[in-house]
């Protein structure tokens, strides 16, 4: 399953959650974040794209396609 990064606008709060692939536009739970149910309600949480997929590649791979 993928992992979706979330972050409440009001408190700056980012979230990484685990989630199915049908799912993928569902908040974070009051369990998954560290807020307080106060703070839960009046968050306004938007979904990120994450930017830290790194591929690595080492020297055996050869020179074939896919040399990056």
């Amino acid at each position: 399953m993928p992992i979706y990064m979330w972050e409440d606008t009001v408190t700056n709060t980012a979230v990484e959650v685990i989630r199915a692939f049908d799912d993928y536009q569902d908040p974070p739970t009051i369990e998954e974040t560290k807020l307080t149910p106060e703070e839960y309600k009046a968050a306004k949480w938007e979904r990120l794209i994450s930017s830290k997929i790194m591929m690595n590649r080492g020297p055996s791979w050869g020179g074939s396609k896919g040399n990056w």
